[in-house]
């Protein structure tokens, strides 16, 4: 959907969001800035955290946001961007985020996104159905590997929500599937997750935090299943995903924690797909 099509428009709008500004200084939950799309707390085959290994994917660049942003709107022939309108779900803390992304991309870029809520049910089946140009989304992770967050970016992937398809990252995550060298599996799942990011379909915010009280000298506590860990970050129909860092550790020990993403979504190029994040809709107009 115009204009996030191009690579370049969804790359600008990517680099000019300010995830940590949003921790600090909307949400002020102590949650930790996306910078990917897989949440921390995820074990590698040698015990390392897929997260820490991977590094920071998303690279905040409001100036070259702005070039990427010229450069894009001359491949398209635009003479100026369409309008683009930011649609979430109708709950005050969306809201407040909402309205935070509109003021940094107006900051960064000039752009003056529209805000429109939603009703909850309604939003979720308008966005299943590829009818948002941009949006808020979210991810509920079931089981504490990096592939469970990842496959839900393939072509025809009843979770892309995003409308984004790529060939070579179908094959990625095909191929990591069938892997049984753990090592190479890993190296894989990293080549995905960097091509993800690189495409921008979804754009990176935040990882969730669960805040509970523990009594001091209290050992040995296990959260009992009911318990729902989030994060947030996003993508192109993009999304925006809220998640917690210690859920891998959680899951490994409990085998019931989930980790629930949260995303902004821009709609892409074919395919469609969800995760908890900011997404926009690539496909071709």
């Amino acid at each position: 959907m115009e204009p996030f099509q191009n690579k370049n428009i969804r790359k600008a709008f990517q680099m000019a969001i300010n995830p940590q500004d949003i921790v600090d200084y909307v949400t002020k939950n102590k949650e930790k800035p996306a910078r990917a799309f897989v949440s921390p707390g995820i074990l590698d085959s040698k015990g390392d955290d897929f997260r820490v290994a991977g590094g920071d994917l998303v690279k905040q660049d409001t100036s070259e946001a702005a070039k990427l942003l010229e450069k894009g709107l001359k491949e398209e022939n635009y003479s100026k961007l369409p309008p683009v309108t930011l649609t979430y779900s109708t709950k005050p803390e969306n809201k407040k985020k909402a309205e935070a992304i509109q003021q940094q991309l107006k900051e960064a870029l000039g752009v003056d996104v529209k805000l429109a809520n939603m009703e909850a049910n309604v939003f979720a089946e308008d966005q299943k159905a590829l009818k948002f140009q941009f949006s808020q989304s979210s991810f509920l992770a079931d089981y504490a590997d990096p592939i469970n967050f990842l496959e839900s970016f393939q072509t025809g992937n009843a979770m892309n929500r995003t409308g984004w398809s790529n060939d070579t990252y179908d094959q990625l995550i095909k191929k990591a599937s069938q892997e049984a060298d753990e090592q190479k599996r890993n190296s894989i799942l990293h080549d995905a997750e960097a091509l993800l990011i690189e495409e921008a379909p979804i754009i990176p915010i935040h990882f969730y935090n669960q805040v509970h009280l523990q009594k001091r000298g209290r050992e040995g506590n296990c959260p009992p299943p009911c318990w729902v860990y989030r994060f947030e970050m996003g993508t192109s129909r993009w999304r925006v995903i809220e998640g917690n860092e210690e859920h891998g550790r959680f899951e490994q020990k409990c085998l019931s924690a989930r980790t629930n993403p949260r995303i902004l979504c821009q709609s892409c190029a074919r395919c469609s797909r969800m995760s908890n994040s900011l997404r926009s809709d690539a496909r071709p107009s």
